[in-house]
């Protein structure tokens, strides 16, 4: 358990805990796609309501927390991702990089939501071993 929370605080791809890192849930609501509209009740049920609860949102969000931010990060992003708009990744990696806070930065111009290019994976899962190699401890292959 403690390797997979360890793992957590610095890897993280995919799922529920993304949604916990959002970085900020206005620029989330303001970008959605068309064909998302229907779930923005559900959205502000869950998650919270720009409009009505923004200090709430704020509270939360790592992007005004920045300074609490004690562990390297490796974020990667997808140019066309159509849910994290690459402003929203560029948004912390900028907030960290104000603060002196150690991250690694990957963009794939050729990519959305997810690595669907096999080459890409591998480029990121490189990079990733990389990554924890140099933060945990270990060797990886070049």
């Amino acid at each position: 358990m403690f390797l997979m929370n360890l793992l957590n605080s610095h890897l993280q791809q995919y799922g529920p805990f993304r949604r916990r890192w959002r970085f900020h849930y206005q620029m989330l609501i303001k970008t959605i796609p068309p064909y998302w509209s229907t779930f923005l009740a559900t959205f502000h049920k869950r998650v919270g309501n720009p409009d009505t609860e923004e200090e709430f949102l704020k509270s939360r969000s790592p992007l005004f927390r920045v300074d609490q931010i004690k562990i390297p990060m490796l974020i990667a992003q997808g140019a066309n991702d159509p849910r994290v708009k690459q402003a929203e990744s560029e948004q912390i990696v900028n907030a960290m990089k104000s603060k002196g806070i150690a991250y690694e930065y990957m963009l794939f111009p050729d990519e959305g939501h997810g690595f669907a290019k096999p080459e890409n994976r591998l480029k990121f899962y490189a990079a990733a071993e990389k990554f924890l190699t140099k933060h945990l401890g270990g060797r990886y292959l070049e």
